[in-house]
């Protein structure tokens, strides 16, 4: 019954918005970079009303990097006002004086942020942010071991997009954490096969204002109001096949994948 429920919401549970296509990286391999776009406060301030007034009830933020907007301590100040669970992802290079219920740190062999630089970005967050977190796009066993080594909340795994070059899955899904671990929709669904409920809660915005069913597909749709537009992300997912995980199996893996709680993790 619960599942049906959801299916039937009128509005997503959660938003990931990407609020600037800006970076001060210039990863080779980013999948999420958009057209030269940034979105203006005032109008993350009328998307903030709006999603209030239908029963949003988080809002991951990301980009590009999220913390070059000019205005993101008043977003997140605005989101947390407004009683949204407020999420941001960053690479760790740029601190801010920012408040969010969790903020996450990519540190992996594809964002050349240094150890340091993240160990500085976790002392800097810690006692400002709510909880703090490692985001890890797999690519080696050893990568994903020394993420025990950080201070921080959580570890949340994220398979490579569009396509994974790791093929250890049966390694990794025999290592032990003492950190609570976290998994994004794709590996959840690589290693139990559950349902994804991208486009189901949730959605995605970038910065141009298009939507999609998440940051992982192109595929998109001009955003106009946020009913209307859910309901064009719902007939995308009906008609969607999503091709990040064909030919992709584990078999034999006790790996139990965790919900995460904003819906879409995000790379920063």
């Amino acid at each position: 019954m619960f599942p049906v429920i959801l299916d039937c919401l009128k509005a997503p549970l959660s938003v990931h918005l990407l609020v600037t296509s800006r970076c001060n990286l210039d990863c080779e391999s980013c999948y999420y970079r958009h057209a030269d776009a940034e979105i203006p406060f005032s109008k993350v301030r009328s998307l903030f009303e709006e999603w209030r007034a239908c029963g949003v009830r988080s809002v991951a933020l990301g980009g590009g990097e999220p913390l070059l907007h000019p205005h993101i301590e008043g977003i997140v100040e605005l989101g947390k006002r407004m009683g949204f669970y407020i999420a941001i992802t960053t690479n760790g290079t740029v601190l801010k004086d920012i408040h969010p219920d969790r903020l996450h740190i990519s540190y992996d062999e594809i964002h050349p942020t240094s150890r340091k630089a993240v160990e500085r970005a976790i002392q800097h967050y810690k006692g400002r942010a709510g909880k703090i977190g490692i985001n890890h796009v797999v690519r080696s066993v050893e990568g994903v071991s020394e993420l025990e080594e950080f201070n921080v909340d959580t570890i949340t795994l994220l398979l490579e997009k569009p396509e994974s070059r790791f093929n250890n899955w049966e390694k990794l899904s025999q290592m032990k954490f003492s950190k609570q671990v976290w998994y994004d929709a794709c590996l959840s669904k690589l290693f139990s096969s559950v349902k994804c409920w991208q486009g189901v809660t949730s959605m995605s915005i970038n910065p141009s204002l298009e939507a999609s069913i998440c940051s992982n597909i192109k595929h998109a749709v001009p955003y106009t109001r946020l009913t209307e537009t859910w309901r064009k992300i719902k007939g995308l997912v009906s008609t969607h096949q999503c091709k990040l995980l064909q030919n992709k199996t584990v078999s034999g893996s006790s790996l139990r994948a965790e919900t995460f709680r904003q819906g879409t993790s995000s790379h920063a």
